[in-house]
């Protein structure tokens, strides 16, 4: 899965827990965030080291941490 797909998804998860919040949802919206930063934290990562990338992180740029090229 690419890179604009995940944060797609990431975006409509965070927005989407955080609209349930505003109408009273509350479990529903806590859930739907909670969702979306696990989400962030187990789709960005290096396919090298398996450390965290960071969210606002461009395909094409190399890992900080390992310093390996990601095409992703």
């Amino acid at each position: 899965m690419n890179i604009q797909i995940k944060k797609v998804v990431l975006v409509f998860l965070m927005a989407t827990g955080g609209l349930s919040l505003l109408l009273r949802r509350r479990l529903a919206g806590f859930l739907l965030v909670l969702a979306g930063v696990g989400w962030m934290a187990v789709a960005f990562r290096c396919p090298h080291c398996r450390k965290y990338l960071g969210k606002d992180y461009i395909p094409g740029k190399y890992c900080p941490h390992c310093g390996e090229k990601i095409d992703q």
